[in-house]
């Protein structure tokens, strides 16, 4: 694989600081463009799943790398993984078998609506941790590696156009409220965060357009408010939840490293 030297650096500072190698690995079969699978329990590794067909892997494989960085930048004792609760699980089902919930208007049989439910917790879930936090790393990578400025715009152009695609009516039509408007709101807050930084108020337009403005302002205004310390991403993560009304709905888990 032939990464920029300063992909290496990066993935050298995360071998250097959690004490685990890392391993980046190409899944055509992955839900999301990029992840991080972080050594722990009996994985002695640092796995960084990346689909094929991506022009920004070596900032892809970074800012994956940032999430790890900033969990082992806290003590032991204050290092924690999200995870979702049995709540999550029963409000989705709720919704999605509402009398105008998905699960009848479409028709899904017992096995599309629990493959259903699982995906909407996952992709909630993943969302509410990995947009704040994201948006830290992608700070620190804009400071520290001026280098990765056009890897990084495209790859959030790329992000920001698949959030926008979220928008178009069937998917608002196939997707309960309870995961579409509190995903919209933190989609809204991303694309506000990088219509600043970029100086392109277009980018937040499509959100005004639809309504989540106010609210996606009210997340960005906390995720500056709160000191960019990797202490501070469980109360971030929080803080966000609290305001979208979705705190009850995961638990966060100690996290187990290798032995």
């Amino acid at each position: 694989m032939d990464l920029r030297q300063t992909t290496r650096d990066v993935i050298s500072l995360v071998e250097e600081r959690s004490g685990f190698p890392v391993q980046v690995l190409e899944d055509p079969d992955l839900p999301v463009i990029a992840q991080v699978r972080m050594a722990h329990g009996t994985i002695p590794s640092h796995f960084v799943l990346y689909k094929p067909g991506g022009e920004s892997l070596d900032y892809l494989i970074c800012h994956q790398c940032g999430f790890i960085l900033r969990l082992f930048a806290n003590p032991p004792e204050r290092r924690f993984e999200l995870a979702g609760a049995r709540i999550a699980h029963a409000e989705i089902e709720k919704a999605l078998l509402a009398p105008d919930g998905p699960a009848r208007k479409f028709k899904l049989g017992s096995d599309e609506i629990a493959q259903l439910r699982s995906y909407l917790v996952a992709s909630i879930m993943v969302h509410l941790r990995s947009i704040p936090i994201g948006l830290r790393v992608s700070v620190w990578l804009a400071d520290a590696y001026p280098e990765l400025a056009e890897p990084q715009r495209a790859q959030v152009m790329n992000e920001l156009a698949i959030a926008k695609a979220t928008l178009k009516p069937d998917i608002r039509e196939a997707t309960p409220d309870v995961v579409y408007r509190p995903t919209q709101i933190i989609n809204a807050a991303f694309a506000l965060f990088w219509a600043q930084r970029y100086n392109q108020p277009e980018i937040a337009a499509p959100y005004r357009f639809a309504g989540y403005e106010k609210d996606g302002q009210a997340l960005l205004k906390i995720w500056h408010e709160l000191p960019d310390d990797p202490l501070n991403d469980k109360e971030l993560v929080d803080t966000w939840a609290d305001y979208l009304g979705l705190r009850n709905w995961y638990t966060w888990v100690a996290y187990e490293p290798p032995a």
